[in-house]
């Protein structure tokens, strides 16, 4: 991989083109570039990095399979600290279905217009900033570096994009964001639709203005907000659920045009190459049941096939034939799910390939039908009447059909030969749910304190700790353990290596950790009269306080499950546990409980499960409130010298 990347990356280097790339283009006469109004001096008082944004706007026509976009911003320097962010103009684009033009660039000075539209010609450069997760888009950047640039100056400018569809017959879609996070003195977006066309449109805050005007060829459509002071940025915001107006807009109501466009190209049978015919019929006579196939065929493209995306023009939304990606060695997530697909019908298994978004899947349903919703492509099997979902772009995956790891994407859409039409939630494995299961064990002694530490971790938990151990190996992971525990007990040291134990089939990982803490180690940096018992601060990822009142949702994330256990035998003194804690909220619920029966000893039990993906901002206090509490009660110490 390194090796082919780093080869990759000496072909597509950061190299200046041609500057015909970008053009020229006079203003079309369905765009108006009215003069930018005026700086409201209250909001140049809130404005951010010495610019203040006087216009944002977006004109957008139609035109079948051909979407025109007319993009405008206009800003004004209002202090040293802006001049470089006003002075240089970057904007990107696909060549292979994207042409830019140029159609205004101006500075204003003192009411002056001085026009730079033909004056200064682009650096046009090639730059792939996702190399390194091996991904090429061919996309390329055109810089504008304007000299001359003074605080006070507008500098204005507008861009014309022609856009053919790489998907004929896909929905003409958009999403434009009305507001952001610095003020903006008028945000505008406008769609020429043809006359009569019905646009679905998402939900928009109250604030933003609409109103649409009709004309004998084209009705416009528009959408305003002017005068906005901008939104603060909340931590662990939702996408889409954060607060921000963004605009989404499609020409379909449902997914099935969108489905049925791309259909042609993922239902059809493809071929295999010999060698991996001889695979699958080695599968076959491996497996007798479909679900044992099923995963065979799972690990045969994760392992077999690594993880490459070219995704230069239409490789961007479709796979690679079978046989082309199989002599290659690699493909990406489209190239792996079909090959996959083809895989699995070979073995007599209904299946699908699917869209869906590594990061926003959950929120799926509050989106209109547009390809760009969608950043991955998994598969769909159907086995004895159940849904079960692969991800062929895994690696150092455990489990059997019943303990494979589902995708935690939320929602995906499935490419079917009848045109799918609705989005189709993705129930997880009960097997495959990430729990971790820790338990440490603390045997106090003449010489020092014994201390063995015995995890478990199932599900995904498993997948993780897996990938850990095979990236970076006992040796390293035990030096690791062994630096987390010294910070805490300094002086403790490894008596043996980490002991690691897989059981794929199941899913679950075992591992053992052994340290030793010499009795002279205790009297020293007050460690006898500060020896704590901890747990991990399981919620420490979440706000604890809210300075504000809380405006958009609050992401937790995939659902966790952790248990971790302390045991202490032949301890120095009588332990008195804290009382016991009960936390639940709409985010998680908490649980801690410590008992000593006899002398010298304790245990203490903590249990924290997250319940929920996300939850409403109404929620972010009584959250926060938690957070807090439990940071209070996942760690304990105890002054360990005996009473005399």
């Amino acid at each position: 991989m390194r090796i082919f990347l780093f080869a990759l990356a000496l072909i597509i280097s950061p190299m200046s083109l041609h500057a015909t790339e970008v053009s020229i283009a006079p203003v079309p006469d369905w765009v108006v570039l009215a003069p930018p109004p005026a700086a409201d001096p209250s909001l140049v008082a809130q404005s951010q990095d010495g610019v203040h944004y006087l216009l944002s706007e977006s004109r957008i026509k139609m035109m079948g399979e051909t979407t025109l976009v007319a993009d405008r911003l206009a800003m004004q320097v209002t202090d040293r600290s802006g001049l470089e962010r006003a002075a240089t103009i970057q904007r990107e684009f696909d060549p292979a279905a994207e042409t830019l033009a140029l159609m205004r660039l101006v500075i204003i000075r003192d009411g002056q217009e001085i026009d730079q539209t033909a004056r200064y010609a682009p650096d046009v450069f090639r730059r792939e900033g996702q190399l390194e997760a091996g991904i090429v888009t061919g996309t390329l950047t055109a810089t504008y570096n304007l000299p001359d640039v003074r605080v006070g100056d507008i500098v204005d400018f507008a861009f014309l994009y022609t856009t053919k569809s790489y998907v004929p017959g896909a929905p003409f879609a958009q999403s434009k964001y009305l507001d952001y996070s610095v003020p903006v003195e008028m945000a505008r977006v406008t769609i020429d639709a043809p006359t009569g066309t019905a646009l679905n449109v998402a939900a928009l805050p109250q604030r933003v203005q609409h109103r649409r005007e009709e004309g004998a060829r084209f009705d416009r459509w528009i959408w305003e907000l002017p005068k906005f002071a901008g939104l603060q940025e909340e931590e662990r915001s939702v996408y889409r659920k954060d607060g921000y107006a963004l605009l989404m807009v499609s020409s379909d109501v449902d997914w099935s045009g969108l489905t049925a466009a791309l259909g042609p190209r993922y239902t059809a049978d493809q071929p295999l190459t010999p060698e991996w015919d001889a695979r699958v019929a080695a599968i076959a006579d491996k497996y007798p049941t479909p679900a044992g196939r099923a995963i065979a065929a799972l690990r045969l493209v994760q392992e077999h096939i690594r993880y490459v995306s070219l995704s230069i023009g239409e490789g961007g939304y479709f796979a690679r034939p079978p046989q082309e990606v199989i002599t290659a060695g690699f493909g990406d997530c489209k190239d792996k799910s079909l090959l996959l697909v083809t895989v699995l019908k070979r073995l007599g298994i209904t299946a699908d390939v699917a869209l869906t978004d590594l990061d926003e899947g959950n929120l799926l349903p509050d989106a209109v039908p547009d390809l760009t919703v969608f950043d991955h492509m998994i598969v769909r099997a159907q086995i004895k009447g159940r849904d079960h979902w692969f991800d062929p772009t895994g690696y150092d995956e455990g489990g059997d059909l019943a303990h494979a790891s589902t995708p935690g994407y939320g929602y995906a859409l499935p490419v079917t030969p009848v045109a799918q039409k609705n989005l189709v939630p993705m129930t997880r494995n009960p097997g495959s749910a990430w729990l971790s299961e820790v338990t440490e064990s603390f045997d106090f002694g003449l010489l020092g304190v014994w201390l063995t530490v015995d995890a478990t971790f199932k599900g995904e938990a498993a997948n993780a700790m897996r990938a850990r151990q095979t990236a970076d190996g006992t040796a390293s992971r035990t030096k690791e353990y062994l630096a987390f525990y010294a910070e805490r007990y300094p002086g403790i040291r490894t008596v043996v290596d980490l002991a690691f134990s897989d059981d794929p089939m199941r899913n679950i990982i075992t591992q053992k950790e052994r340290y030793f803490l010499p009795a002279p180690a205790l009297f020293q940096n007050d460690l006898r009269q500060n020896f704590a018992f901890a747990a991990e601060d399981f919620a420490g990822y979440l706000p604890r306080t809210l300075v504000t009142p809380r405006r958009g949702d609050l992401l937790i994330g995939q659902p966790r499950h952790y248990r971790h256990k302390i045991v202490v035998t032949n301890g120095p003194i009588d332990f008195i546990p804290p009382d016991p804690v009960s936390l639940e909220n709409a985010a998680f619920k908490f649980n801690y409980r410590g008992t000593a029966q006899e002398t010298g000893a304790m245990e203490m039990q903590w249990e924290y499960d997250e319940t929920a993906y996300s939850v409403g901002a109404d929620q972010a206090a009584a959250i926060a409130a938690d957070v807090r509490k439990l940071g209070e009660n996942w760690q304990f110490t105890w002054d360990l010298t005996p009473e005399e």
